[in-house]
């Protein structure tokens, strides 16, 4: 071949190749600047289900199944419209498929946006959770969002100058949505509250609030309450009461109070209170067994003597003030008790010794089958009687013989301070009321000083008797 003929062979081949490269240009450009994304959101189908996972504390909550809504936008930044022969999409939460489908013959406005119609997919969440729980965990991790991979495959002819096609133009674009495919709900802490008090017993009627500590992830439910359960003496139990919790529950962290006061009376077979979490009618968290709110009856000395399963004996110590009275307690029935020793209680003495009156109120707390024996401090009320013996023991009755100022004078012993408060003072102040004796009459029976008249004269002043009329402080 002749060295002109090899020069013509090039150019041409020159002149081809650029003239196709032109044209595949011309061709694809279009297709090249053609913007696409998207956006995608999920709404509930179904009944919820909830599925503990993690420490126990912690649950995946979920739909049976997500109707999820997927849109395309194309954005054509061209001076004429374009005619997209073919639209097919891929869904994929990870690498499983979870759907596909296509349009058909779509214009792509030039400049403006164009949205396609809607893409949905019904996702089967129930199907997901049993064969991908590694896709649910990790959007447990991960506010309860899972990535949704939407590839989207555009194909068009590709013409030159309007009428010649020269083949087909195609893009492939890969667009990542997060969706939020379940709740988790994790119960971090709670205990419960008297006061600013942490308390892990209640009685009848106390104000209690339950203070819940949860992180919340998702956006598929709100709905939020709480249900009060009596734990019964066999160990089964019983719902006692239910109610939506007032704070807003929402993303994140949250600090959920629970105000609930306890019943007046509980039924007899209920020896505590448990509490669960209730979100979209689930049960996502229940307070442990172990760890249940222990009710304690309250019963005064003088209810107690009546109830049935309770044994109750008061026996005398040879004393006649001071911690002068034996009790015993022992409780043969559920649920346990907080029995009330009130001041003031008059104690008649079976036998022929003094009858006394209970100085100050205590409570003391039995337990089922345990006996509790305590020493009550109580004052004689009998000046010329024998201190109660050992053998001897008291019955209450709820009308007393007695003046109300001695009744009077022992309600106030809580509010005296230790200066006035001694047991020598007490007793004076109390036979002043009572028998209103002479100094020479005590002083045969009861050994006392200068300072124990002082301060029995005060006692007696600070519940407002009139110390001028009583014999104990004229000197005789």
């Amino acid at each position: 071949m002749g060295k002109l003929k090899k020069i013509a062979m090039v150019f041409l081949l020159f002149v081809v190749s650029t003239g196709v490269a032109f044209l595949i240009y011309w061709a694809y450009y279009p297709m090249e600047i053609l913007e696409v994304h998207g956006k995608a959101s999920t709404t509930p189908q179904g009944s919820f289900i909830s599925k503990p996972i993690g420490d126990g504390n912690k649950c995946i909550l979920y739909t049976e199944n997500l109707l999820v809504d997927v849109n395309i936008y194309y954005r054509f930044s061209f001076y004429k419209d374009l005619i997209i022969k073919k639209v097919s999409y891929e869904l994929y939460l990870e690498d499983a498929k979870i759907g596909e489908g296509s349009f058909q013959d779509v214009l792509i406005e030039s400049v403006l946006t164009t949205e396609l119609p809607t893409v949905q997919h019904l996702l089967n969440v129930e199907e997901l959770v049993e064969n991908r729980i590694d896709l649910v965990e990790a959007a447990s991790q991960n506010r309860g969002l899972q990535e949704l991979r939407l590839i989207v495959k555009t194909s068009t002819p590709a013409m030159f100058l309007d009428f010649i096609r020269i083949g087909t133009a195609e893009k492939v674009s890969e667009i990542s949505l997060d969706i939020n495919i379940i709740d988790t709900v994790n119960v971090l802490e709670f205990e419960w509250k008297s006061g600013y008090t942490t308390v892990t017993d209640c009685n009848p009627g106390e104000e209690l609030v339950g203070e819940l500590r949860v992180w919340k992830n998702g956006e598929l439910g709100q709905n939020l309450e709480a249900e009060i359960i009596e734990v019964l003496s066999d160990g089964s139990f019983r719902p006692c009461t239910r109610f939506t919790i007032d704070e807003g529950f929402t993303e994140g962290y949250n600090t959920v109070n629970i105000n609930w006061v306890t019943p007046d009376s509980p039924p007899i077979d209920c020896i505590g209170y448990s509490v669960c979490l209730i979100y979209e009618d689930l049960e996502v968290w229940t307070q442990i067994e172990n760890d249940s709110l222990r009710v304690y009856r309250v019963l005064s000395l003088l209810d107690a003597f009546s109830e049935e399963g309770i044994t109750i004996s008061l026996s005398g110590r040879g004393y006649c003030s001071g911690e002068a009275v034996n009790l015993k307690v022992k409780l043969e029935i559920e649920p346990s008790l907080d029995l009330k020793i009130e001041s003031g209680t008059i104690l008649y003495n079976s036998g022929d010794g003094q009858n006394m009156i209970i100085a100050e109120t205590s409570t003391i707390r039995v337990e089922p089958g345990i006996e509790v024996e305590v020493k009550i401090e109580t004052y004689c009320l009998d000046m010329h009687k024998d201190n109660p013996s050992q053998e001897e023991t008291f019955i209450i009755y709820l009308e007393h013989e007695y003046a109300e100022e001695a009744v009077k004078l022992m309600n106030s012993l809580s509010r005296v301070s230790w200066e006035h408060r001694t047991v020598k003072a007490i007793q004076l102040a109390l036979w002043a009321i009572i028998d209103n004796p002479t100094q020479s009459e005590v002083s045969q029976i009861f050994r006392f000083s200068d300072s124990d008249l002082e301060d029995a004269v005060w006692l007696l002043d600070n519940v407002g008797v009139d110390i001028t009329q009583k014999n104990l402080f004229n000197g005789s």
